[in-house]
């Protein structure tokens, strides 16, 4: 399979990946045939790039570190629980710490794994897309930390209701905390605190993680302008994996940046606004160029990235193939390891 923008995709060609609601549910399964309503309806739905199906790279995999059954109960459990909020009634603990449990489980067996994150997501999902990726990047950091399972839910938790704030109302808090932070209950970091506060059941910790995901260690962040000394560790790993999810993100106030582009920025903000250590972990940890991305070399080949480097993500193994036409005609096929090849470099990411 491989990966490509929707203005490249032509009626006939086949999903590669299933695509998800914020309910949970397959809104269009894998090998579904596209037509042009229903690529025009993913449009519409804030959908700029699918994996599709091609059998020149039939052998090339998104590797899952977490299964789909898992993100879709995830998915699931997050929007009931976002419901809940909004009704101003209690959410399912136990769903929500089974969900984190399982996202745990499988990360610990595949601690070595390197997330391959392709933003996906659609108007109606991005809260609940968005808390799933940080849920997993921040697990997946965490497991590689050595964090023991207790820290792990608690991190996992966190990262889960990170934003619950921006569907918290200050009328859902009591009036004590009302006329206490009334300024501070402007910004939705401090109206999810109060919320997750409420609830002893979910734990400082976790609490704090929805507070301080928008603080840096220069003191340049909200909502107190803390400094690196004073943010829980927990909250330094989730400002990472937020903001690069926000970088990656085509809708809402998301940038829509390749995976790349988001980790260079992300490598820029280390030792000023990001932990230099966490930054280096939270690297080894994405693929910079996805599975099934459409590269040119240094060397003026044309490639699809067909296999990551644990270790060195930044540089993955490609397959070369010549393109006379805007069909991509394979000629001479073969393949770079770039970790090996170190005189030849990804220049460019195409739309496919």
């Amino acid at each position: 399979m491989r990966y490509t923008i929707l203005d490249q995709v032509s009626d006939g060609q086949t999903l590669g990946k299933n695509i998800y609601t914020g309910e949970g549910r397959v809104l269009l399964k894998k090998g579904a045939s596209l037509t042009s309503r229903i690529i025009n309806k993913l449009k519409d739905l804030g959908i700029s790039a699918i994996y599709i199906e091609d059998e020149r790279f039939s052998d090339v995999n998104v590797e899952d570190v977490v299964s789909d059954e898992t993100k879709r109960n995830t998915l699931s459990v997050l929007n009931e629980s976002i419901q809940c909020v909004q009704t101003n009634k209690d959410f399912d603990i136990s769903s929500v710490n089974t969900t984190a449990n399982k996202i745990i489980e499988e990360l610990l067996a595949n601690k070595h794994a390197i997330l391959n994150l392709t933003d996906i997501r659609t108007k109606n999902n991005e809260l609940f897309v968005h808390s799933l990726n940080v849920t997993i990047m921040s697990v997946l950091m965490a497991v590689n930390l050595g964090y023991s399972n207790e820290e792990m839910l608690k991190l996992a938790i966190g990262a889960m209701f990170h934003d619950v704030g921006k569907v918290v109302t200050p009328e859902m808090l009591d009036k004590l905390t009302l006329q206490k932070y009334k300024e501070d209950l402007k910004e939705h970091t401090w109206r999810g605190y109060h919320y997750l506060r409420k609830k002893p059941e979910i734990g400082a910790v976790s609490a704090h993680i929805a507070l301080q995901h928008h603080e840096y260690l220069d003191g340049s962040g909200s909502p107190r302008g803390l400094t690196e000394s004073d943010i829980h560790p927990n909250a330094k790993i989730v400002a990472i994996t937020n903001y690069y999810d926000n970088l990656i993100s085509n809708v809402g106030e998301g940038k829509g940046m390749l995976p790349h582009e988001a980790c260079e920025e992300v490598m820029g903000l280390a030792n000023s606004c990001f932990d230099h250590d966490l930054v280096w972990q939270f690297l080894r940890t994405i693929a910079a160029y996805p599975n099934g991305m459409t590269v040119r070399l240094s060397n003026g080949d044309y490639a699809i990235v067909v296999e990551q480097n644990k270790g060195l993500p930044q540089r993955p193994i490609v397959r070369i193939f010549d393109t006379p036409d805007d069909n991509m005609e394979q000629v001479n096929i073969r393949e770079i390891d770039l970790a090996k090849e170190t005189t030849i470099f990804i220049e460019e990411v195409l739309e496919g």
